[in-house]
């Protein structure tokens, strides 16, 4: 797909051209303009292919627009427009890289014939373009990975030789996209554009095997006070239209500005790969320089010391709030430079949170904890930043947690089931907290306690209302006297027994019988 500017101050010969051209070339994507200034506008706002201007226009003409073109967009090819009386001004245009020129009236073979001119010019710079951007990418591959030939280092020095210094741009993505190449074509763009104010410009950009984009910026001198941050402005001002354009974040880690040489370049990239993996925790940051940096921790023995002990004791008592402070705690450590290197950092906490899963055996089962072990690997290993561990991290001791909170529910459960089933099936003997505790293997203190907590009262009352609960069912069901009703449940003493019913149903024995009617004798 081309696309195609025509300039001319005559609305009605812009309109007919570009009418004629979308005949022969449906797919060309044709604009207008009618003066020069406008073009201009056009031509910065738009990628152009190749323009055709009249030479003769109020303002900025097409000679003046021609030059303007050569000067700062070179790649775009162009044709002039022009009368029987504008030669001359045609033929001096044509060292401007000027391809041809159309004498009005056109006619339908001199469109043709310019169309093809273009299009030619087009692909024989595209092939150039392809031969020469594969070949410094490759340079460019081969210096970054210490394989030059001597030929290759020659060559490297001949591009290197119009800039004196350099800074290497390490660019990385959260996540793989899709349209890497694109990517790479459109950041340059975009860097070049920012860097144009500071005479600097990229020489090399290259995606590299480890999903990183690569750039080397040339400068003319190294950048201090204002011209630094203009280009840190510049490269956030590329970051975000990164964004906007491919919906993915970019960071970039920055190196020293160095003086190019070969063995600089290798060392600058070494550095500005470091600050690009300070990412995982400087997370909130785009820009990363190499100064902000210091040399990965390998070891974080020091920094897990004790805690697995803590958390181990919380999640046994269920304590979300201790194991979520804890967590907290260890990673503000973990946050502080010099900083463990990530993937030690990541391969450290697994190890970490699976010593303390597998203490839970018994509560956790083996094949619970193999799976949680393989889907925190898969978890873990796939984090971008520090705060994306944590989460991690937390999440599978709290849902340890819960787990526990859950077993011990099931066998507060259970218990409570056999505590009623005893008192039902012995409240009628002489039974006592002591006896009861020994019959189902437990201290007295703690099945005091169990009752108070689970049943919502103590041993006693519970025992008391269920013996009333037992009368009352005798007292309308049957004709005992109450005395051996009494007995039946477990009150050796009828007059205390009168008074106990009385005092958990507001009315005596007797009163609550000849309440119900009739006596009931099945």
């Amino acid at each position: 797909m081309v696309s195609l500017l025509i300039i001319d101050d005559e609305p009605r010969q812009v309109h007919s051209l570009a009418s004629v051209i979308k005949r022969f070339r449906e797919n060309y994507v044709v604009y207008e303009a009618f003066d020069g200034k406008s073009a201009w506008n056009v031509l910065e706002s738009v990628d152009i292919d190749a323009v055709i201007t009249d030479i003769r226009m109020p303002g900025m003409d097409g000679i003046e627009l021609v030059k303007r073109i050569a000067e700062r967009m070179p790649h775009i090819k162009m044709v002039l427009l022009t009368g029987y009386g504008e030669f001359q001004y045609a033929r001096d245009a044509l060292r401007h890289g000027v391809l041809d020129y159309l004498v009005k009236p056109i006619g339908l073979q001199e469109i043709k014939h310019i169309l093809g001119l273009i299009e030619n010019a087009l692909a024989k710079e595209a092939d150039l373009r392809l031969k020469s951007s594969v070949y410094r990418d490759h340079l460019f591959q081969m210096l970054l990975s210490g394989q030059l030939t001597n030929q290759m280092e020659t060559d490297i020095g001949q591009i290197l030789q119009e800039q004196g210094f350099g800074i290497v741009l390490a660019f990385g993505s959260d996540r793989t996209p899709e349209c890497s190449v694109q990517v790479n074509d459109v950041l340059r763009r975009e860097l070049d554009e920012q860097l144009r104010g500071l005479e600097a410009k990229v020489i090399f950009m290259i995606k590299t095997p480890s999903r990183e984009w690569v750039a080397l910026v040339g400068l003319r001198s190294p950048l201090t006070g204002i011209h630094l941050t203009h280009m840190n402005k510049g490269l956030q001002l590329c970051l975000e239209k990164i964004e906007d354009k491919f919906t993915f974040r970019l960071a970039v880690g920055i190196s020293d500005q160095m003086a190019l040489s070969v063995s600089n370049i290798q060392q600058a990239y070494g550095e500005a790969k470091i600050a690009l993996r300070h990412r995982f925790y400087y997370f909130s940051n785009s820009l990363i320089p190499y100064q902000m940096t210091s040399p990965f921790v390998q070891s974080t023995s020091s920094l897990l010391i004790g805690k697995e002990e803590i958390l181990l004791r919380a999640i046994r008592a269920s304590d979300w709030r201790l194991v979520s402070e804890t967590v907290m705690s260890m990673f503000k450590q973990i946050s502080k430079a010099p900083f463990p290197d990530p993937d030690v950092l990541k391969t450290d906490l697994i190890h970490f949170v699976m010593r303390i899963g597998m203490q839970l055996k018994g509560i956790l089962s083996e094949s619970a904890l193999s799976d949680d072990e393989q889907k925190m690997k898969t978890r873990i290993a796939s984090c971008e930043d520090i705060q994306s561990v944590q989460y991690a991290v937390k999440e599978f001791l709290l849902k340890w947690s819960d787990a526990v909170l859950e077993l011990q529910n099931n066998k507060n459960a259970a218990l409570v089931r056999h505590c009623i089933e005893y008192l039902e099936q012995h409240y009628m003997d002489d039974i006592s907290l002591d006896s009861m505790a020994r019959q189902l293997r437990l201290s007295p203190s703690y099945c005091s306690n169990f009752f108070k907590t689970h049943m919502g009262i103590g041993f006693s009352e519970f025992l008391i209302r269920l013996r009333i609960s037992k009368a009352k069912r005798l007292l309308l069901e049957t004709d005992d006297k109450i005395s051996d009703i009494a007995l039946k449940v477990g009150f050796h003493d009828a007059a205390y027994f009168n008074k106990v019913f009385k005092r958990e149903t507001g009315i005596t024995p007797n009163t609550f019988r000849q309440s119900s009617g009739s006596v009931k004798t099945g």
